[in-house]
């Protein structure tokens, strides 16, 4: 064969090689899976919020008059109208608790609470914590008065003791409440504890601290040698 044919037979070759398309893969998988059934397909096991399923888009009628086939992620499927009308009517059905019903803690029916609620059933419910306080004070004065702490939270007063060290001593101790400001405060004592040497301890008339109140310690006159005064509040809150 003359190189002139040979070369006129490469050119054709090429030509329908050129021309020549391949098979559409995307078609004969959409052919392979019309006749497949939803029971063909494995199921599955453990379904996830990003896991997709097929739906037709009605609105888009771009492949038929009767919709569009496209695919969704299960977070992004609508809950149907009658099921959000049965979670609707089912959380209509449960009716707000009141204070009183928090603070009882009774109810046993399903309650709706609110934030401040739920603050309220804390504070009311919450096992309460002991606490120790305190305080040393070394050569007291006549009159010495100090605010010793604030309370974190509501208080409950159980006990008040206290001891002086020295020669023959003897001074009195008064605990008072104040407010926030650290005004208007008044004894939480019957009477303010005479610390004589022993362990001396005070009647609790107001046991009840409110959040944010100051306590303060008011000493009296000493008499005979006091080198120190110690005393220790004890209760829970």
């Amino acid at each position: 064969m003359r190189p002139i044919t040979i070369i006129a037979v490469i050119a054709l070759l090429l030509t329908g090689c050129a021309s020549f398309r391949g098979p559409d893969y995307e078609q004969l998988r959409r052919a392979e899976q019309a006749g497949a059934k939803i029971t063909d397909y494995d199921l599955a096991q453990y379904p996830a919020a990003d896991d997709v399923t097929i739906v037709t888009d009605v609105s888009d009628t771009t492949m038929a008059p009767t919709g569009t086939t496209k695919k969704i992620r299960l977070r992004d499927m609508p809950v149907s109208d009658p099921a959000q009308s049965a979670l609707d009517a089912k959380q209509d059905a449960v009716a707000a608790a009141s204070d009183a019903e928090i603070i009882t803690g009774t109810e046993t029916a399903p309650r709706l609470i609110s934030p401040a609620q739920a603050k309220l059933a804390v504070e009311t419910h919450a096992p309460a914590h002991p606490f120790i306080k305190e305080r040393t004070i070394s050569d007291p004065t006549d009159a010495d008065d100090f605010f010793w702490f604030r309370a974190p939270a509501g208080m409950t007063l159980a006990s008040f003791n206290c001891i002086a060290e020295g020669t023959s001593p003897s001074i009195t101790v008064d605990l008072q409440e104040c407010d926030s400001a650290g005004a208007n405060c008044a004894s939480v004592l019957t009477a303010a504890v005479t610390a004589d040497g022993g362990n001396d301890a005070g009647i609790i008339s107001d046991t009840a601290v409110a959040a944010g109140a100051w306590m303060r310690a008011l000493l009296g006159a000493p008499s005979g040698t006091v080198t120190a005064v110690s005393f220790t509040l004890a209760g829970t809150q």
